[in-house]
C-alpha cells in the first residue's frame, strides 16, 4: 500500500490545494510538491482516513531526524486530525480513548513545535475537547492553563 501512496507524490501538489476538504488550503499550498503533508492532504481529500493515518504514522518516523520544526508540526497536526477522525467512528470505548489521547499528544507536540501555525492551534483545541469527554472538565480547565491548586 505504501508503494501506491508514494506514487501519488508527484501529482498531489495541485490536488491537495484544489480539493482539500480540511479547510486548510494555505497549509497545504505552502508544502513542497511530494512532501508528506501534500501526500496526506491528497489521501484525506479522497476520504481515505485509515490510509492517511497509516501514511502519517510512517512519515512521522521519517521526520524524527529532520531539523525542520514546521515540517514535523505539519505531519503531527495531520496525524492528530486522522486519529480524531478514526476515533469518531470507533465503536470500542478503550480503542477510542487511546486514539483521542494519541491525537491530543500529537497536536500538543505540533503546537509546541510551530506555535505560529493556525492548524496546530485548531487541532490542539479540538483534541483537548475530545480528551475532556474521557477525563472530565478538570482536565480541560487544567490543560488550558486556567487551573488553580483547588481543582488539581
Amino acid at each position: 500500500m505504501l508503494t501506491a501512496i508514494r506514487r501519488l507524490a508527484p501529482v498531489v501538489a495541485a490536488a491537495a490545494v484544489s480539493t482539500s476538504s480540511s479547510g486548510n488550503v494555505f497549509a497545504a499550498a505552502a508544502q513542497p510538491a511530494g512532501s508528506a503533508a501534500q501526500v496526506a492532504e491528497a489521501l484525506y481529500a479522497q476520504g481515505k482516513t485509515k490510509e492517511t493515518y497509516e501514511y502519517l504514522t510512517s512519515a512521522l518516523a521519517a521526520t524524527r531526524t529532520t531539523t525542520d520544526a514546521a515540517e514535523r508540526a505539519n505531519v503531527l497536526w495531520r496525524l492528530a486530525r486522522s486519529e480524531h477522525d478514526l476515533a469518531l467512528v470507533e465503536k470500542d470505548a478503550k480503542a477510542k480513548e487511546q486514539l483521542v489521547t494519541a491525537a491530543y499528544k500529537h497536536a500538543a507536540e505540533a503546537l509546541a513545535l510551530d506555535g505560529a501555525n493556525f492548524a496546530c492551534h485548531k487541532w490542539a483545541g479540538i483534541t483537548l475537547s475530545d480528551l475532556g469527554d474521557f477525563a472530565g472538565t478538570t482536565v480541560r480547565v487544567c490543560e488550558r492553563g486556567l487551573c488553580c491548586a483547588v481543582l488539581c
